[in-house]
């Protein structure tokens, strides 16, 4: 097998092609079968490779196994040039690595000098290079030999680590993770070089109208408590606002001043700094004495709000102007951004889209995260402004991801034979557990209640508590001792989810890790104080193996599964997202039902997708949704019996 490292070295500190002053000075190849070869494309002190792009290519080609570390950056640069890797075989050891060491971020480093060392084959050598680095020195101006020298360097230590690697991953049964990881990151690498185009006129008008939903809001609190000046931005501030205490304000103010050395005065705008104690709204302040910051204000983020205990319908609208709030404030700094070259529109590229960085190893579950920007967790607000750059934005779900696959893990049969069945377990919370009436998806107010009863299921997997339902404003407003014994009902019915929680928890406790049936382990560390000492933390343990086989492994195999379909059926289509359980596709008109016929048979035959690669019997019914639409947010369901137009033009 003639095995490939491929490495490039472009513009220091420029990740991305979409990024302004990104270039590519050269690509280094080694082989385990003798090559060693330097691709020049943009060196100022040395000539392009004749044909540079086809002997790239070609030299890609010839190999069965392309090996390197962060992959994604080098691969993404070349997709740029034209580089073709529909067909190519990767390994990442970068991925790898976090994959063999069960995620531990927290103590870990993944860079390549990192993982070198600790597989004891020698750093990259690198000083000389990174002398010019730091000395400001671009890369292109770098002397040939100096970075040829550390090219052909950096392409040997990631042969030397793989070398390693697959002996750990054979020994512990990882190896079909770690191909299923690799090939995913071919998705995530067209993922983050197609990008999400944005409308930036629609944009810009969703940021000013939620500034100013914001600014209504505050304005009202100010009324409330006779402070015209308060600026909820500042913590200090909203803190003295929610729980009373001492209200530090600074603010502009238009004075008169005289100045001694002319006898006029002048109207001038000066700063005014006062303090006085303030009532505040009149929740009572957290007693835990963590809550205070440094400064001995309490905190007062989004959860900490959340967490207000109520006792009238005044306290009701007082949590929930400040709630609406710190919602308007994220959706319009979302966009806008809270400092400098922060926020989605300060991110779009010369190509008129964002480009988010889809991190494979920065998750302690082993989900996907984003950054710069960060393209999960957006608000229905702010996908208004995404759109497609060629016709539709699609979006293939997997229904019920983390139920399923808690029901399947824990082998509750109750789950299991509710999904089979075709059973609404959501129906069946909403008016068994919590006797809440559910009439029909028609009914907007049942439609409601069932609505609580889903977010309470999929909240009690990963640990839901009385007190977090009860002060939660969003969920019906029942007693302390009515959630008590909703909650224990849920786990009557489930008691096998409970007890592999509970068999967890002691795995943990006992051993410091959990392994999943994918060969995914997770290496867990004591967080928490209990009668003082630090123990680990029992929703991390709850939470862990259910979301890293959901983000991590099941829909990553959906991901790899529907671009090969893709690639074999020749289509313009891409994707360019990935959220949590969904794949998010930019749809050529006239694909559109191509796109969602692959999407949800390939989702509805996971069951035997995931029996087939990891040898694993499966059990729970796993299924797919598909929406459709001319923006991110306004997606409309698409059955599989359904042409996408019939649902487009209704």
């Amino acid at each position: 097998m003639r095995i490939m490292c491929i490495d490039i070295e472009g513009a220091y500190g420029v990740m991305r092609p979409s990024e302004d002053g990104f270039y590519t000075s050269c690509v280094g190849f080694v082989s385990n079968d003798g090559v060693e070869e330097i691709v020049w494309l943009d060196h100022n002190t040395h000539d392009r490779t004749p044909n540079a792009v086809e002997r790239i290519q070609t030299l890609i080609d010839s190999a069965d196994l392309v090996v390197g570390h962060n992959l994604k950056y080098d691969l993404t640069a070349l997709t740029h040039y034209g580089v073709d890797f529909k067909h190519v075989k990767i390994w990442d050891t970068m991925v790898a690595e976090y994959l063999l060491s069960g995620q531990d971020v927290n103590v870990r480093k993944f860079s390549l000098d990192a993982v070198a060392e600790w597989h004891e084959v020698g750093k990259k050598h690198g000083d000389k290079v990174r002398l010019y680095w730091d000395n400001g020195v671009q890369t292109a101006d770098i002397p040939v030999e100096i970075l040829a020298e550390y090219q052909i360097r950096d392409c040997y230590v990631p042969l030397w680590i793989y070398a390693k690697q697959m002996i750990v991953a054979e020994g512990v049964g990882m190896l079909k993770l770690i191909e299923l990881q690799c090939e995913f990151t071919l998705s995530l690498i067209e993922m983050e070089y197609n990008g999400v185009k944005m409308d930036l006129d629609k944009a810009n008008e969703i940021q000013t109208t939620y500034k100013a939903k914001a600014d209504e809001v505050q304005e009202k609190i100010r009324e409330k408590l006779n402070e015209p000046h308060l600026d909820l931005g500042s913590l200090i501030q909203r803190s003295a606002a929610i729980f009373g205490g001492m209200l530090k304000l600074r603010y502009k103010k238009w004075v008169m001043r005289t100045l001694k050395s002319k006898p006029e005065s002048t109207y001038r705008e000066s700063t005014i700094r006062t303090e006085h104690p303030i009532k505040g709204l009149g929740f009572a302040p957290p007693r835990n004495p963590k809550s205070r910051n440094k400064n001995g204000y309490y905190k007062v983020k989004h959860d900490i709000i959340e967490m207000l205990t109520t006792h009238n319908e005044e306290d009701k609208r007082a949590k929930k102007w400040l709630l609406d709030y710190a919602t308007f404030t994220k959706i319009h700094q979302t966009l806008k951004g809270k400092s400098y070259n922060t926020g989605l529109l300060r991110k779009v590229g010369n190509d008129g889209k964002i480009h988010p960085n889809l991190k494979q190893t920065a998750s302690k579950t082993g989900r996907l995260t984003s950054s710069n920007p960060n393209g999960q967790n957006l608000f229905t607000a702010v996908k208004r402004a995404l759109i497609p750059s060629f016709d539709y934005i699609g979006q293939c779900d997997l229904s019920q991801a983390e139920w399923r696959i808690a029901g399947e893990l824990s082998d509750d049969v109750v789950i299991i034979d509710e999904v089979n069945s075709g059973v609404d377990q959501h129906v069946e919370t909403c008016r068994g557990m919590m006797e809440l009436p559910f009439i029909s998806k028609a009914d907007p107010e049942s439609y409601e209640n069932r609505t609580h009863a889903k977010v309470f299921n999929f909240r009690m997997i990963f640990g839901g508590s009385v007190w977090g339902f009860h002060l939660d404003i969003n969920m019906p407003n029942f007693g302390v001792a009515k959630w008590k014994k909703i909650i224990a009902a849920f786990w009557k019915k489930y008691f096998r989810l409970g007890n592999w929680h509970n068999d967890n928890i002691k795995k943990v406790f006992r051993y410091g890790r959990l392994t999943s049936p994918t060969g995914r382990w997770w290496k867990f560390y004591k967080v928490l104080e209990e009668e003082g000492e630090k123990v680990y933390s029992r929703n991390q343990i709850k939470n862990y193996p259910v979301q890293g086989m959901a983000g991590g492994d099941i829909l990553p195999l959906a991901c790899v599964i529907i671009r090969r379909g893709m690639i074999a059926m020749g289509l313009k289509s891409k994707m360019i997202l990935t959220v949590h359980d969904s794949i998010v596709f930019d749809i050529v008109k006239g694909e559109e039902d191509q796109i969602k016929n692959l999407s949800i048979k390939t989702c509805n035959a996971l069951r035997e997708y995931v029996k087939a690669y990891f040898g694993i019997p499966w059990r729970i019914y796993l299924e797919g949704e598909f929406e459709i639409g001319t923006n991110y947010a306004e997606l409309k369901e698409v059955k599989l019996d359904q042409t996408c137009q019939e649902v487009l033009n209704g």
